[in-house]
Parts: C-alpha cells; sequence; structure tokens
C-alpha cells in the first residue's frame, strides 16, 4: 500500500490552508472535513489510514493505492 500527496497542487494548497487555519485555531492539524477534532482526525487521518481500498482521503490531499 501508498499514500501519496495529490497531484492537483491547486488543491493541495487549498486544504493546506485550511490544516494551518485549524492548527491556529485548535492547536493541530485536524482535517477540514472532520466534524469532530479529536486525535483520530489530525490529517492523515486514522480512517483514511486504516481504510484498506483504493482512493483519495476525504478531502482529497492524500491518494492510496495498493
Amino acid at each position: 500500500m501508498t499514500i501519496k500527496l495529490n497531484s492537483d497542487k491547486e488543491l493541495v494548497d487549498k486544504i493546506n490552508k485550511e490544516l494551518d487555519k485549524n492548527y491556529i485555531l485548535y492547536g493541530k492539524r485536524y482535517c477540514p472535513c472532520a466534524i469532530i477534532k479529536d486525535d483520530d482526525s489530525v490529517c492523515i487521518c486514522k480512517e483514511f489510514r486504516e481504510r484498506e481500498s483504493n482512493g483519495p482521503c476525504n478531502c482529497g490531499k492524500y491518494i492510496k493505492t495498493l
């Protein structure tokens, strides 16, 4: 299994800005699409890391290939 950064630089930049905002507000880089702000939703979120299927994470910053 491989996790790589999305090649869409504009999307990654947008997500990084949201992660930075969350860091300023909450002290951690919580996934911008996470409703609950806890350790499981810090980027790269637990849900994505544990998923066993190919594809992007919820926000699209990372892509998993098997």
